[in-house]
């Protein structure tokens, strides 16, 4: 295709993943298409219930066309759906983001001469093994942290590093109706995480211990719970079980509402064992709060400097968690100055603009990675009862060499 001709990108969103990262960045994603003159189509799943419905309103908002496959289709199946609407279509670019089903499309819309893009959503062997696995079909790989790109150029082969592109995601709310630096006034101190409420990622499992070591501690603290998740009537058991009060839910709040959280509250907190950028994270802390988080791996590093905006702490260390946002109820010059460079930090670095001169360079990228997989391997994972697949697949990879 000539750069003279429109280009175009077909991506795959599922929404019941719907008011995630995933959902925010697709959102994020078309709009900076759209603003580059790119069309931009969009496949998933049928809506299921009136929220899915709700959600899918906003994601294909002026998009050139969309489609909607029925639910609970196999991965073969899916990936029939999304070929067969590529080519129709017939995109330049393909964004899988996060199913199976939608990187096992990569292998044959590349043969049919669609580019593929590759993004690391999250900081963990479940997606770090679909670039490994169709490395030798993806022709971007994205990585919205530091930590992402380092460990993507340390395991895949060398000839992909080429392809290896370090786009961080972006900030993109109202900043004008938050303010860019806050004061602790007293010793009540607000506490706010946002997110799912999950424990096998997020262990927000941990969260109670943390509220009971502050209480130990004497620190006169509420925490605020914005978000939805299986796993909530199991933490109010929690909270309940180490009799803590002043802890509130406030359930899922659609993102207009959010900037009213992040200005009623003091410090923004993180529990998780992994993410992948963590956006509401880095929300909160445009809006001028300073973030206590563990670890998650290191990719939050790029943005939350500990002991200059924040403190990140390593994972599981509850007593320290508390020790840390003990020093900042007790530090209300340290505060202050934390609030005024979280804030800074995301606004120079994440902002919209920057995001969207990234995917407009993207966009136009040459797409010319030629189409390599081996004819008789899978395109799928192979199963984990051993069979054919596996043995081709096992074959394949210690004698040939298969990325």
């Amino acid at each position: 295709m000539s750069t003279n001709e429109k280009k175009s990108v077909l991506i795959f969103c599922d929404l019941n993943s719907c008011g995630g990262g995933v959902y925010i960045y697709t959102q994020q994603i078309t709009r900076a298409f759209l603003q580059s003159g790119v069309a931009v189509y969009i496949i998933s799943h049928e809506p299921q219930g009136a929220k899915e419905k709700e959600f899918l309103l906003p994601l294909v908002e002026g998009v050139s066309g969309y489609h909607l496959f029925p639910n609970k289709l196999s991965d073969q199946e899916i990936v029939k759906s999304i070929v067969d609407y590529a080519a129709e279509v017939k995109p330049t670019w393909y964004f899988p983001n996060y199913r199976e089903g939608a990187h096992a499309a990569m292998v044959p819309l590349k043969k049919m001469g669609v580019g593929n893009i590759f993004v690391g959503h999250n900081d963990h062997d479940s997606q770090y093994r679909y670039a490994f696995r169709y490395q030798s079909v993806v022709d971007i790989f994205i990585c919205p942290s530091k930590k992402c790109e380092a460990y993507l150029f340390s395991h895949l082969n060398k000839t992909a590093h080429s392809r290896v592109k370090y786009i961080p995601h972006c900030v993109d709310i109202n900043m004008a109706n938050c303010s860019p630096q806050k004061t602790l006034d007293s010793d009540f101190v607000k506490l706010l995480y946002c997110g799912r409420i999950n424990f096998e990622q997020k262990k927000l499992n941990l969260l109670p211990l943390i509220m009971k070591s502050l209480q130990l501690k004497g620190v006169n603290a509420e925490v605020n719970i914005v978000g939805s998740g299986s796993d909530r009537a199991e933490l109010e058991e929690l909270f309940k079980k180490h009799e803590l009060k002043n802890v509130y839910f406030h359930g899922h709040v659609d993102r207009k509402s959010l900037i009213k959280y992040f200005n009623d509250n003091d410090i923004v907190i993180l529990t998780s064992l992994y993410e992948g950028f963590c956006l509401a994270l880095a929300e909160a802390m445009a809006c001028g709060l300073p973030a206590v988080a563990f670890e998650c791996g290191g990719v939050i590093d790029d943005y939350l400097i500990s002991g200059e905006n924040g403190y990140i702490v390593p994972f599981g260390d509850m007593q320290e968690f508390s020790n840390k946002i003990q020093r900042l109820v007790n530090n209300k010059n340290m505060y202050h100055e934390f609030s005024v460079f979280s804030s800074k930090k995301i606004r120079d670095e994440f902002s919209w603009n920057r995001f969207l001169e990234n995917y407009k360079v993207l966009a136009y990228a040459q797409n010319d990675l030629r189409f390599n997989w081996p004819l008789l391997r899978s395109i799928y994972f192979p199963v984990r009862k051993f069979g054919l697949a596996n043995l081709i697949d096992f074959i394949g990879t210690v004698i040939f060499k298969w990325n």
